[in-house]
């Protein structure tokens, strides 16, 4: 459904995959928008935005990254930023007041910590009476309980756009070389029990009145046992998941996109890992029918707009 006269939305980090089917689903809907993309990073240019402006690396340049997006607002009038990139999502979360004038597509700090920091989400699933898979947290004194049971599941406690993704491993000694692989980089670790079972991930928009999803079961991942959906489908979820997922994004009363994984072993339903953004599998809830993009925005800036039913 498309409407006139909507207002302008910037676009944070436009490369592939999800950067061109966010700009286009914006676009298709009405919305004047503008794509940006690092400095200095390859990719970010497509037929969807063949010229994307420019930004400082929000991680090693902070201060600039916020200046230059703050600049950005202000010049093109924009009501509101979509960020993309996971980097992005966090440091807008801390940060976002020092744009003023856009709306932040995302979410803030306490939602950010709440769910999207690991160990944290063990504790507000544990706090909404959610299954959670045996955890310890690993630093530089090493782990902080008992080792769960091998095979594990190691990933760092915080996501970060260019890190080591979570690994299956089956004995103490991969256990602790993909441990020592992540402190270096300045991040605790996370053990966790792997869970048998099938995973789902419910892509939605929540608002206040609104909640819309479409729910898939994965497939396959990268890599595999341990990483990102690769290879997933529509089904009706197994009872509990959806609901589940809302009671998580109820808690902290947030407003925006979410991908959420769910692990599904018998009658138990264990969070598995949040993201408060549109993931790389964004094309995959505009191709059922759920343009999450467009219904994220209207959502949260309370336009009016086509609802999604849910799959």
């Amino acid at each position: 459904m498309r409407r006139r006269s909507r207002p302008p939305l910037l676009v944070l980090w436009t490369g592939h995959p999800a950067g061109p089917r966010i700009l286009r689903s914006l676009r298709r809907a009405g919305f004047p928008v503008v794509g940006a993309h690092p400095q200095g990073e390859p990719g970010g240019r497509s037929a969807a935005c063949p010229r994307p402006l420019r930004y400082p690396s929000p991680t090693a340049e902070p201060d600039r990254f916020i200046e230059a997006v703050a600049g950005i607002c202000a010049r093109r009038g924009i009501a509101a930023i979509v960020p993309v990139d996971e980097d992005i999502v966090r440091l807008l979360a801390e940060r976002g007041d020092e744009v003023p004038g856009p709306v932040v597509i995302g979410p803030d700090a306490r939602q950010y910590r709440a769910l999207c920091d690991k160990r944290a989400l063990t504790e507000t699933a544990r706090a909404l009476g959610l299954d959670v898979p045996e955890t310890v947290e690993v630093g530089p004194e090493g782990p902080d309980g008992p080792w769960p049971r091998l095979p594990s599941i190691v990933k760092p406690r915080i996501s970060r756009s260019e890190v080591a993704r979570p690994r299956m491993v089956a004995t103490a000694a991969d256990r602790d070389a993909c441990i020592a692989e992540l402190l270096p980089l300045g991040h605790s670790a996370l053990v966790q029990e792997r869970i048998p079972g099938s995973r789902w991930v419910v892509h939605s928009v929540r608002a206040p009145g609104v909640f819309e999803h479409v729910a898939f079961r994965v497939l396959d991942e990268w890599p595999r046992t341990a990483g990102p959906a690769d290879v997933m489908r529509v089904e009706p979820p197994p009872a509990g998941v959806v609901e589940a997922v809302r009671g998580l994004l109820d808690h902290v009363e947030y407003r925006g996109p979410s991908g959420v994984s769910v692990l599904v072993s018998g009658d138990r339903r264990y969070p598995h890992d949040v993201n408060l953004r549109f993931g790389a599998t964004v094309e995959a809830s505009i191709s059922a029918g759920f343009d999450q993009p467009r219904r994220a925005v209207e959502a949260v800036l309370g336009l009016d707009g086509e609802p999604f039913g849910g799959r």
